[in-house]
């Protein structure tokens, strides 16, 4: 696996010493790295070589893949076999990763003149650097350059060992520096470890990802879906897994359904036996340089969550390396940890390090790489190390926002990326708790309170209408939500430049009922919320015109569910599509809807820095 983030491997130097007579001029020194970004180096690339400017400047990668599939070798417990984790260049694949520096043949040197290379600057401890010799790729080492190698030239390429969570880390300096008798000639290349760019929902999604299905077979075969024919009621010892195995199952299916009628993306069902909830345990983005011919070489980022953490400190995390690797591949499918650094903090909350908890979005003016929305405050928030990895890549501004009067406290609970007919293609669809209540009450008004919430469990019965607005706690759960998402708007929207009259609000149900217990904090009592009924917010996109959200399971009013249509009537003027699939056993009794027991790999956005146009 890769060194933690924060962690500042040794420089590398090589060297000799200076020995020789004193030529009558200093020596030539080039060294040129791909300053322009075209994906050669040639004597363009000389402008500006030394100095790194975001116009100008070469870019290496966090090298985290595993071309060479060593990886499939070890045991879940033994991590350490990406390609940046040894001192090889793991064959072609491998060097394609790698950023190319050549050293022009050294003119006008003696046979006594002595070289040296120096990785330095901040980032060079979280580098390595190779020569190609007879013998291959070679780390540079110990081994002194002779006269010969510098008359000659040397290919040179440099690799990133891990992501970090410093801007200034960022950054190396490769020297060569020549002495021949009492003269010394050097050159310099700059370069910048590529960021990482996440995501956002607006892009096609490629490849899904959720939890295979669990429990064992014999519990399994007989399993069929809710939404079908009805098993008989199971009886003890197995009722509990059975229903709940039947609710995975109902939710595999439906997502399957979705994306048969959605066509572009594939699932890959991941073994995560200890978790459900996939979204939380990664968020995905990419790293690019310069490919052959300058199209842009990228390496797909799996970002793992620093959430699963036992009492040691040591990562636990629950969807391993090998299971990712499994269901996503091995090459230019880079993954990358997060080493928490706020385990002694009582501020820090594990649930808001679930990667649920931040979403990327799009573009917009002033902001050509989009942003990141985090859950957090200052009594309630994700470990430091979270937000100083995201605000160290530096395309994509961190947004905060308050979550902490959720229960879980996660993003994806109340906001979701829809497009919009804007100037900048997109807004925000945001639950709506005060027109949830509004639409039971136009309902009540129109004589169907006693239309029942639907409840797929057997046996069990939903509230109906009346009852719902006869709970005055529901009734004050609802409008302190919608007073706690007004707050949220009201800052999103000085932030990003959104106006209130674009936002796309969707009634969601809210309530503290079935979710955790009141809290005692230094400022009084508080009442962690959840949703009553499955969060349509809480969904997938699939496609900018396809969503896929949780079934809401309301009140049959005028022959429809009362929450789909009002689902349909926010998103379909968007042009968006919505599928409805059942998650009420498997995701919403947990917490969590669709979006949390899904992940996504979506097509990446536009390169980041492009050939340089002079």
């Amino acid at each position: 696996m890769p060194p933690p983030v924060w962690r500042i491997l040794p420089a590398v130097v090589i060297g000799v010493a200076a020995a020789g007579s004193v030529p009558a001029a200093a020596a030539t020194v080039e060294l040129t790295a791909d300053t322009n970004r075209d994906g050669a180096i040639t004597a363009a690339d000389r402008s500006g070589h030394d100095q790194w400017t975001r116009e100008r400047g070469a870019l290496y990668l966090p090298n985290v893949d595993d071309d060479g599939r060593r990886c499939v070798a070890r045991t879940r417990g033994s991590e350490q076999c990406d390609d940046a984790s040894d001192a090889r260049v793991n064959g072609p694949e491998d060097l394609a990763d790698l950023a190319r520096l050549r050293l022009a043949p050294v003119q006008g040197i003696s046979a006594a003149a002595t070289g040296r290379i120096l990785v330095g600057g901040p980032g060079a401890r979280n580098s390595r650097l190779f020569r190609r010799t007879a013998a291959g790729w070679v780390p540079v080492g110990g081994r002194p350059l002779s006269a010969r190698t510098l008359s000659t030239g040397a290919d040179l390429a440099i690799e990133g060992r891990g992501l970090t969570i410093s801007a200034a880390a960022r950054r190396v300096t490769v020297m060569v520096r020549v002495r021949d008798g009492g003269r010394t000639s050097s050159d310099r290349a700059a370069l910048m470890l590529a960021p990482l760019v996440l995501q956002n929902d607006l892009r096609p999604a490629q490849t899904i990802v959720t939890a295979g299905l669990t429990g064992s077979a014999r519990v399994a075969d007989g399993v069929r879906p809710t939404t079908g024919p009805r098993l008989p009621e199971p009886t003890a010892p197995h009722a509990l897994e059975r229903l709940a195995l039947r609710g995975q199952r109902d939710f595999q299916l439906g997502l399957a359904a979705a994306v048969a009628a959605a066509p572009g993306s594939v699932i890959r069902p991941v073994r995560s036996p200890n978790d459900i909830w996939t979204q939380d345990q990664f968020e995905a983005g990419w790293v690019e340089m310069p490919g052959p011919g300058g199209a842009p070489h990228r390496v797909r980022i799996i970002l793992r969550s620093p959430a699963e953490v036992n009492w040691s400190g040591r990562l636990t995390a629950r969807l391993s390396r090998a299971a990712i690797r499994d269901a996503l591949g091995h090459r230019d499918i880079g993954i990358a940890d997060v080493r928490p650094t706020g385990l002694d903090n009582a501020l820090v909350d594990p649930s808001l390090n679930s990667m649920g908890n931040l979403d990327g979005l799009p573009p917009s003016e002033g902001r050509p790489f989009g942003s990141i929305i985090v859950g957090s405050t200052s009594t309630r928030r994700p470990d430091p190390a979270l937000t100083a990895l995201l605000r160290a890549q530096g395309p994509q501004p961190v947004v905060t926002i308050d979550t902490s009067w959720l229960a879980v406290g996660h993003v994806d609970e109340i906001l979701h990326v829809v497009p919009a007919s804007n100037p900048r293609g997109w807004t925000l669809a945001v639950a709506d708790p005060r027109g949830a209540m509004a639409l039971l009450v136009q309902a009540q008004a129109a004589g169907f309170g006693s239309a029942r919430f639907d409840d797929p469990v057997p046996g069990e019965s939903g509230m109906t209408i009346d009852e719902v607005l006869a709970d005055a706690r529901i009734v004050a759960d609802n409008r302190t939500s919608a007073d706690h998402i007004d707050r949220v708007i009201a800052h999103l929207t000085e932030a990003l430049g959104l106006s209130e009259a674009e936002l796309v609000r969707v009634p969601v149900l809210m309530s503290r009922d079935g979710y955790s217990a009141p809290e005692k904090t230094a400022t009084g009592v508080r009442h962690p919320m959840g949703t009553l009924i499955p969060n349509v917010i809480n969904g997938l996109t699939l496609s900018p015109l396809d969503y896929v959200a949780p079934d809401p399971h309301g009140p049959i009013v005028d022959g429809e569910d009362l929450f789909r249509r009002s689902t349909r009537a926010a998103l379909e003027p968007l042009g968006v599509r919505v599928h409805f699939i059942e998650n009420r056993v498997y995701l919403h009794d947990g917490g969590g809807e669709v979006h949390c027991g899904t992940n996504a790999l979506r097509a990446p956005g536009p390169t980041v820095f492009p050939p340089a146009t002079s």
